[in-house]
């Protein structure tokens, strides 16, 4: 901890402008202050709170003291190892949050290794970490074998598997609480995480904190911004991600509820939005990337995220422009940008945007990092270490005692990264230089201009490119290599492999590409592996960037578009003009794999939200990597489709034929017949109504239900075919039929529902109308035109107003069915 000592700033050269200019002051004392344990705050809530919510159930803030004892008692053999940490192998689970806590209750600390991440990269960062054990909150045979060894390498061992615990821990099981150990009670020094940043030297930085800083930064954020007992709080951010920490321990020191995303957030198209909705969230933690994701998927305007106060972003540039449309849709909801590094844990700066501010933004104006929270300073400093101006670009230095306790490199000895004050003698007193760049505004709030250095942020996830280049000099068969940054319209950078391999042949860019899946997180991935003879060099023996990346534009190029396919409104015209805007490497032609080109999960939602509003299809991010290629995504939208009716199609045209339904079709001993059946049917109970209209002649498939009083084409029934589980509602009539029609035999069709429609009370079907897989028709409506398949249909004469993500048929609650209803565009 600093000195209390003061010393005037004009005893230290370059510190002056701050007190004549009202910048920060580098040679104030920055008092420490300690607000106590998350420990402590937890058993001062009421027992009877909702601490969790997720799709497995809800935990008490009482339920949590149970479970946490029982879980302790399972970690009491490993306290007193010292410093070494318990490794947590874990997903976006409850079970996580609930293993940390009793971690943190038995006095040891933790090490997230994310399931999701490469087993080689997890094994580099245990080899470094070195902790005594891992929890599994896996399946036993979900730990990759390298893992293990890695920890057995180390001397530990897994300690337990969560799957084995008896019913998981999980409510409304009734716990015995009993009498267990009182939980240990840190204190500001106490270790309290283990977490992984991209290194320089090619290995993962482990980054160690103390209690201290986390509940400093806990106890400013409740009282800065008022956080209250009934706020919720989203849990989005990554695993292995310090910011994981705001989302999941910052609502148990306010007294709030922690809400676990269901699965598929991630994965489907306006999940994201439509969970934030359900579960009324109110504080929420996002990249720009991510808050880009939600705002995606919000497709009907009149919806709103009422509940959300706050959206504090980080990792990332925020521009204005995010903040207006976030204001568009949550009304209420207040925008800080946020500044911190893993090494300076959690936020050390902010700025809350004001909403006159964000109006009147130029557009792509960047929303400024701001000022220093209480206990830190952002210092922006020359080359000579004087603190600079307003306007005068510098590093950005963070000036804090409330800093990581140390950062260790992959021998596991301490790196040098922190240095001395240099407005101060205090030894104690140390700032660490970021890295970035920036300047002061003229009210002393900073925006950052980026970094001069070869580290770099892709979805909020900071990384070395040394990093990646380790990775590409352990693969077999590459003589030479480069890794080479380009700034792309998409948002993130893309990071683009240049390799020269050896003239064997059993390597090339997808076997380079393949391998590094395996050695890296999807976000250190490149975006793109150029195979080249040779590194082209200026004269003075330096890389030439500019041949580099003509070579990858003409590679580009190459694959582009086929010919022909551009000018015309085809599929694959305009999913590669959606793939233009949301992929990494710009434009791909028809085979390039997605995967190749740095399409990742959040832009695989972005591309699925833009296809949902060009064909009123639904896609998840499953059905994007499975197609591959734009050539396959093309086919299964045609397939998904049956070629989609867009809403501004006409209506069928009634064919003008000489030739007319004879009236030999219709005898008078087959019409009586077919009369008195239709009459019958119309009010026969409902298990007899779809036994009667067969016998007609409709045909109709299995597990179809038609609602009383509804008529079925009363002359010529053949010309209706219904398929499997379709839902006819009350007095809906289906008619076949106009007299003057083309008489097109006794096989033709002239209504065609397909499986699993359901056609609402009141409907009339005219003829030749296909109605298809999925399809809802609204009560009252008159369809005079197809009806693609999931798509909700409504009016005089009926129109597509919305897509189907469920259809309204069988086992699926009418809950569920508005739950994934999504409403179309009116195009102007």
């Amino acid at each position: 901890m600093p000195s209390s000592l003061a010393i005037p700033a004009a005893t230290f050269p370059g510190c002056e402008r701050a007190m004549c200019e009202g910048l920060p002051n580098p040679a104030e004392v920055l008092p420490f202050h300690w607000p106590g344990s998350l420990v402590a705050r937890l058993r001062s809530h009421a027992p009877d709170r909702i601490a969790i919510e997720s799709e497995r159930g809800s935990w008490t803030y009482g339920e949590l003291e149970c479970v946490g004892m029982q879980l302790q008692a399972l970690l009491e053999p490993s306290v007193g190892t010292g410093e070494r940490a318990i490794a947590i192998y874990a997903r976006r689970d409850p079970a996580l949050l609930l293993t940390l806590l009793a971690a943190i209750r038995a006095g040891l600390p933790f090490l997230i290794l994310d399931a999701a991440y490469p087993a080689e990269r997890l094994s580099q960062c245990i080899s470094i970490a070195r902790p005594i054990g891992l929890i599994n909150l896996l399946e036993e045979s979900d730990v990759p074998d390298a893992v293990a060894q890695a920890l057995e390498g180390v001397g530990g061992k897994i300690l337990f598997n969560w799957s084995r615990l008896p019913d998981r821990l999980s409510p409304p099981v009734a716990l015995d609480c009993g009498h267990g150990k009182p939980p240990s009670l840190p204190g500001p020094d106490d270790l309290l995480y283990t977490a992984f940043t991209s290194g320089s030297t090619g290995f993962p930085k482990a980054i160690i904190g103390s209690h201290g800083p986390v509940m400093h930064f806990f106890d400013w954020q409740e009282r800065h911004f008022n956080l209250k007992s009934n706020d919720r709080v989203s849990v989005l951010s990554g695993l292995a991600h310090d910011p994981l920490l705001r989302d999941i321990l910052m609502p148990l020191w306010v007294g709030g509820t922690v809400c676990f995303p269901s699965k598929d957030c991630f994965e489907v198209p306006n999940r994201l939005f439509d969970w934030m909705r359900e579960s009324r969230i109110t504080v929420a933690h996002l990249t720009p990337s991510l808050g880009s994701l939600l705002l995606a998927g919000h497709q009907n305007g009149s919806a709103k995220l009422d509940t959300l106060r706050f959206a504090f972003f980080g990792g990332e540039m925020l521009r204005y422009s995010l903040v207006r449309r976030l204001k568009e849709t949550a009304p209420s909801v207040t925008a800080v940008n946020c500044y911190g590094t893993t090494e300076t844990p959690q936020v050390m700066a902010f700025h809350a945007v004001t909403e006159g501010e964000a109006a009147n933004a130029e557009p792509g104006k960047i929303v400024p990092i701001g000022k220093g929270i209480e206990g830190s300073q952002l210092l922006i400093l020359d080359n000579s270490g004087n603190l600079c101006g307003y306007g005068e670009e510098g590093q950005i230095a963070i000036r804090s005692p409330y800093l990581a306790t140390r950062i260790c490199g992959e021998d596991g000895r301490a790196l040098d990264v922190f240095k001395q004050n240099p407005f101060r003698s205090d030894a104690s007193d140390v700032l660490y230089p970021t890295g970035d760049f920036g300047y002061y505004c003229e009210d002393g709030a900073v925006v950052c201009s980026g970094r001069r250095d070869r580290q770099l942020k892709i979805r909020g996830q900071r990384l070395e490119l040394g990093e990646i280049e380790r990775a590409i000099a352990s693969i077999g068969g590459i003589r030479e290599y480069f890794v080479d940054v380009e700034e792309r319209p998409s948002g993130d950078p893309a990071i683009i492999a240049y390799v020269v391999v050896d003239a064997s042949g059993h390597i090339n860019e997808d076997s380079v590409y393949s391998t590094l899946k395996v050695k890296l997180p999807a976000f250190m991935l490149p975006a793109m592996v150029v195979s080249i003879e040779a590194l082209p060099l200026t004269p003075n023996r330096k890389i030439d960037l500019n041949q580099l990346r003509a070579h990858a534009a003409t590679e580009g190029r190459r694959k582009g578009p086929v010919s022909g396919i551009e000018g015309n409104r085809s599929i694959e015209s305009e999913l590669i003009a959606i793939f233009a805007r949301h992929s990494p490497t710009g434009a791909l032609s028809l085979d390039d794999d997605f995967a190749r080109h740095g399409l990742d999960s959040l832009r695989a939602i972005m591309v699925c939200c833009a296809i949902e509003k060009a064909f009123c299809v639904t896609l998840s991010v499953q059905d994007i990597f499975a197609s591959k290629t734009i050539a396959g995504l093309g086919r299964k939208l045609a397939q998904h489709t049956s070629a989609v009716t867009p809403p501004s199609s006409p209506p069928h045209v009634i064919p003008n034929d000489s030739r007319v339904l004879f009236p030999a079709h219709e005898n008078f001993f087959r019409g009586t017949k077919n009369r008195i059946l239709q009459l019958f049917a119309r009010f026969a109970p409902d298990v007899w109504r779809t036994k009667l209209h067969r016998l007609r002649g409709v045909r109709i498939g299995e597990q179809v239900s038609i609602g009383y009083d509804s008529i079925l084409e009363t002359s010529y029934p053949w010309l209706l075919r219904i398929g499997d589980n379709v839902n006819i509602g009350m007095r809906v009539t289906l008619i076949g039929h106009f007299r003057g029609m083309a008489d097109r035999g006794p096989d033709a069709c002239s209504i065609n529902i397909h499986d699993y429609a359901f056609i609402g009370p009141g409907v009339f079907v005219l003829p030749n109308v296909t109605i298809g897989k999925g399809a809802v028709i609204t009560a009252g409506s008159v369809v005079n035109t197809d009806i693609a398949p999931f798509v909700m249909a409504h009016g005089n004469p009926a129109k597509p107003i919305a897509t189907c993500g469920v259809s309204l048929s069988g086992k699926t609650t009418y809950e569920e069915f508005l739950r994934h209803l999504r409403p179309i565009p009116v195009k102007d």
